[in-house]
């Protein structure tokens, strides 16, 4: 059985996000392309202030049951509480 990997499609809400283009939360939209990793990167979605919390609410095209979700940290990684 081959995988069936679907990115996020469209942001339902953000709260606390950084900026609305650079920084913001449609940065998580699609297949991750804020590389090299470990470095700031305007193409990933960040919260306005390293010590703030900030949540983001995301949708799919198409529902499907899932067994993993993948979540990848660029920049300052193991701040993602759940």
């Amino acid at each position: 059985m081959g995988q069936n990997i679907q990115w996020a499609s469209s942001v339902v809400s953000q709260n606390n996000a950084y900026g609305t283009s650079e920084f913001g939360a449609t940065a998580i939209l699609g297949m991750p392309d804020a590389l090299p990793y470990g470095e700031l990167n305007p193409n990933a979605f960040r919260i306005k202030s390293e010590n703030g919390n900030g949540s983001v609410i995301l949708s799919f095209a198409q529902p499907q049951a899932v067994k993993q979700i993948i979540i990848m940290e660029n920049y300052m990684p193991g701040r993602i509480e759940r």
